[in-house]
């Protein structure tokens, strides 16, 4: 796991202060190494190490080809190097190092762009070829690392952070209006928009190729190609393959030169990886949790240390105090190089620092949610045909009325419940694609207008976004939404959170759920077996049930958040005078003050649950305080 960034310039040389300085801005990716390579005048590449293949010098990047045509600098990890590079020696090929890093770039010197298709990894990478002058760029399957770029008409620059980016001084640095209605809408911004107009993401299974200074985007990985028409799996045959698909994925991932562990939280997935690396490895895994002492509701570690004992693994359960965290969140929100709102952000950086202390690589069960039908929204989104069906009368006159009068606040375990009733409710009288939207949105479009001032350019919706990833299973809709999701939700949010947090910590976290494997099984599977009645994650108990406690089947799902609008009404309350208050909207010109003050006050007086708009509001101010308004 590294931080990669480079430069081509039209005329003139790459200098290289800056890319030292953009190696600087990515220093806490990886501080093992910095490599600055000049391969001609006007292209330079970066490359910040942590090392985890092969930990000798050798190793250190970028890296070359034995001929010196090509260099490469890579961030990331390939599982099945080893396999790959028993192949490329059976064509006659010799190797230097031991990394994992020389595979990939014998790989793409022999088989070129095609190498894609063979590597199971997760990876960001950029090659450059001396002879054709061209550089190539690639991003694994899912977008579990990250990849910008920037381009005008004197100079390409490209890097894991738009921090690293932002070293390099380009020009034009506005806003773009796509991506800040992204954001407001969803809490983060989807690829290829970022939050600045001429800086652009590089989708998730997709390369690029920048050569007489015109840059190509192309996919090689659809997801919905891996979608078999008319082709499931038995509940047998589910089960089956499942198994045997994650456990080798598990064991591919746990292939490391420095001590790795996982992430516990006692729920069904990070206890599933649990119990296969135990499976798996010969000694005792490592494990971690945090658990908040002075607040049950969101201390899970009781369920962490329950099936860390069932499965014999070496426990590691950090005990903290909500004020740990609180204290926390002002850090948290300087951290990021473009808003994003994800609040459980939070505790993600507090798991990552304390693994860190033990370990240099964790494995995690994201995406087992998004692929297996994990979430409390999928049972809704299950049950809003069954209402629907029920008499206009009914819903109209008795139930929408009485839960209009519910409350809307998520301070306490049944205010949320009722909030959840209130926003299902809400949500199933629409189609599927608004409903879709309902789930997703935390500001909505109306409310936008509301808000905003001075911005007379029709503000994009995630509509469009959602259109061109449905379709996929006509006969099938609950497939459909678990497919947007796995597409959308998963990778601009989980993953872009999980990377940006625990590479603030240089701790590398791996996702045995999202090898490439396991999702295409995961999307051939009938929604069915994923919620079977209103059972979430079927396949996954009835194939890995044998690995848990009995608790940990039965119990109820718990998110990885925090008290946020207990905490904005209360401690953090200075937060919002001091990046919201009337003086500095109206001076900023973007929002306006009134309708901000509302939902300051229906929050305040628990009137409604404003928390989440109000989250999203503050941490686009830290973020334009931070770089725009200086």
């Amino acid at each position: 796991m590294c931080g990669i960034a480079g430069i081509v310039k039209r005329d003139g040389a790459v200098e290289r202060e800056i890319l030292a300085k953009m190696a600087c801005a990515i220093k806490h990716r990886g501080p093992d190494n910095e490599g600055i390579f000049i391969p001609d005048e006007q292209t330079g590449l970066v490359h910040r190490r942590l090392s985890i293949i092969d930990l000798s010098s050798d190793a250190n990047q970028p890296l070359l080809s034995s001929d010196k045509r090509y260099s490469i600098i890579f961030n990331g990890e390939i599982y099945n190097y080893l396999e790959l590079r028993k192949e490329l020696e059976k064509l006659g090929f010799a190797f230097k190092t031991n990394s994992d890093t020389e595979v990939l770039l014998t790989s793409y010197s022999h088989w070129g762009i095609s190498c894609l298709h063979k590597l199971n990894g997760m990876f960001a990478f950029a090659i450059y070829d001396s002879n054709e002058k061209s550089l190539f760029l690639a991003r694994d399957r899912m977008g579990i690392k990250p990849l910008l770029y920037y381009l005008d008409d004197s100079e390409f620059i490209f890097a894991s952070e738009i921090r690293a980016i932002l070293e390099a001084k380009p020009k034009d640095l506005t806003i773009d209006l796509k991506g800040f209605s992204k954001y407001l809408t969803l809490n983060y911004i989807p690829a290829p928009y970022t939050i600045y107009k001429r800086i652009r993401k590089i989708p998730h299974g997709c390369y690029a190729i920048f050569k007489d200074f015109k840059l190509t985007l192309q996919k090689y990985y659809c997801h919905e190609d891996q979608i078999k028409p008319g082709f499931q799996y038995s509940e047998d045959e589910a089960s089956f393959y499942l198994e045997r698909t994650l456990e080798d994925s598990v064991k591919l991932q746990m292939r490391s030169d420095v001590p790795y562990g996982t992430f516990l939280s006692g729920g069904v997935d990070s206890s599933i990886i649990s119990g296969l690396m135990s499976k798996i490895s010969p000694r005792p895994v490592k494990t971690f949790s945090i658990g908040f002492e002075d607040n049950p509701i969101f201390d899970e570690s009781p369920f962490a240390k329950l099936v860390a004992s069932f499965q014999g693994t070496e426990h590691h359960q950090i005990m903290l105090r909500e004020e740990d965290a609180k204290n926390l969140v002002p850090a948290v929100l300087n951290m990021f190089d473009e808003p994003f709102a994800d609040s459980s952000a939070v505790p993600t950086f507090l798991i990552s620092q304390k693994t860190k202390e033990y370990v240099t690589v964790a494995l995690s069960g994201d995406g087992a949610d998004e692929l297996f039908g994990g979430y409390r929204k999928y049972q809704g989104e299950k049950l809003s045909s069954h209402y629907q069906n029920l008499p206009i009368f009914i819903r109209e006159k008795l139930i929408e009325r009485f839960v209009e009068f519910l409350p809307d606040s998520r301070d306490s375990s049944l205010l949320d419940k009722l909030r959840m009733i209130k926003k299902f409710v809400k949500a199933s009288n629409n189609n599927q694609k608004l409903r879709l939207k309902g789930w997703m949105t935390i500001i909505s479009d109306n409310l936008k207008s509301e808000l905003l001032k001075g911005i007379n350019e029709s503000l994009d919706s995630v509509l469009d976004d959602i259109d061109e990833l449905m379709g996929n299973y006509p006969v099938d809709p609950l497939n459909e939404v678990f497919f947007v999701d796995s597409n959308y939700c998963l990778v601009y949010d989980m993953l872009r959170k999980v990377d940006a947090m625990s590479m603030q910590n240089a701790l590398e976290v791996r996702v045995p759920f999202l090898d490439h494997r396991v999702v295409e099984l995961a999307y051939n599977m009938p929604s069915r077996l994923k919620i079977k009645g209103l059972k979430r994650k079927y396949i996954l108990l009835k194939t890995f049930g044998y690995l848990l406690p009995s608790k940990i089947l039965t119990r109820k799902k718990s998110g990885f958040e925090i008290p946020i609008g207990y905490w904005l009404k209360n401690d953090l309350n200075y937060l919002l005078h001091e990046h919201l208050s009337k003086e500095y909207l109206t001076k900023q010109d973007i929002f306006r003050p009134e309708t901000v003050r509302k939902l300051i006050l229906a929050l305040i007086h628990s009137k409604s649950d404003t928390s989440w708009i109000l989250w999203n509001l503050l941490v686009f101010q830290v973020w334009y305080k931070n770089y725009l308004d200086k």
